[in-house]
């Protein structure tokens, strides 16, 4: 029979302690990091509601309704990169890219 060793239980209960945790962090991290750049985000949202609002237009526009999604969505990838690119992107004060300026 399977017995309860008392070890395996502290042990499951700080494994999901730190899962649990380490959640937590990447949540507020991320939302600081999004905070960090509202310009970015306020365009990313705009653009999304844009790409929603040409979904529900008539398809039929000449082949530009279609155009208009592809550039939308091109324009939602490349803020996006522009995001993770600043994230990157050590601290534009420091003296590391001083010298590059």
């Amino acid at each position: 029979m399977f017995k309860s060793n008392p070890t395996t239980a502290i042990s499951r209960m700080g494994l999901a302690g730190s899962a649990l945790l380490l959640g937590t962090v990447i949540g507020f991290s991320t939302q600081s990091l999004a905070q960090q750049q509202p310009m970015m985000q306020a365009a990313l949202e705009s653009l999304r509601e844009a790409r929603t609002q040409l979904l529900r237009a008539t398809p039929d526009k000449g082949g530009y309704r279609k155009q208009a999604l592809i550039d939308v969505d091109n324009a939602i990838a490349n803020v996006e990169k522009g995001i993770r690119f600043d994230y990157r992107t050590p601290n534009r004060n420091s003296p590391y890219l001083w010298r590059y300026r």
